[in-house]
């Protein structure tokens, strides 16, 4: 089990990724950050192995063309750049961290701090999340192991990303109002909305975001 991103709720007009493939999030995880490379991180694949896509506009396989901003892997004799090694110590981080997630992730569960989903917003079942209700019964030892191995963290920050549910959405209502046919004149008028309240705005919008649920995914 491990925490996973959603990239759109169970309306697919929410995707964080626009139809001509703009990124409308407003965090670009590190996993995308790291295009046009990628890296098998799975644990049984002893030492990481670096991959890059040859189809990519961001590479130039032509000897000497280097567009603005672009920068050498290797040099003329073949050898990695110190822009190919700053690649690599990004993926030593990266997956450093990765295990520390994962034995996070390990730590929740074994706490029994992780429950079936229940959002309807989700796109598909078997998402897990935590137990905010467990969590705070918890005794006194193991909520410090918690802390120690960092898991702790690990819950709190899930907990607080249930905030961007509310982004999403808000994808899903301009993307409906930018598909949407205009009508006429005379109808606009009739149907012209009242006036808002500001603060029973904000109540809404702090009961949408007051979920308990955040994801993992086996």
């Amino acid at each position: 089990m491990q925490p996973v991103a959603l990239l759109h709720l169970a309306d697919e007009a929410g995707r964080v990724i626009s139809p001509e493939g703009a990124w409308q999030a407003t965090y670009v995880p590190g996993a995308l950050r790291t295009h046009p490379f990628a890296c098998d991180l799975r644990p049984d694949r002893g030492a990481p192995m670096l991959h890059l896509d040859p189809e990519s506009r961001c590479l130039s396989q032509i000897p000497g063309h280097l567009s603005s901003g672009q920068k050498r892997l290797f040099d003329v004799n073949g050898a990695p750049t110190a822009s190919f090694r700053a690649v690599q110590a990004f993926f030593d981080s990266f997956q450093t961290s990765l295990r520390a997630t994962r034995r996070a992730t390990q730590a929740l569960s074994q706490a029994g701090l992780l429950k079936p989903a229940r959002l309807p917003d989700l796109p598909r079942t078997g998402y897990f999340s935590v137990n905010r209700d467990a969590l705070s019964r918890l005794p006194g030892d193991v909520l410090a192991d918690l802390v120690r191995s960092e898991a702790l963290d690990l819950a709190m920050a899930q907990i607080l990303s249930l905030q961007k549910i509310t982004h999403m959405k808000q994808i899903a209502v301009n993307a409906a109002k930018a598909n949407a046919v205009p009508p006429p004149a005379a109808q606009q008028e009739r149907a012209a909305p009242l006036a808002r309240d500001p603060f029973m705005d904000a109540m809404a919008r702090a009961y949408e975001t007051d979920r308990d649920e955040i994801f993992f995914k086996t």
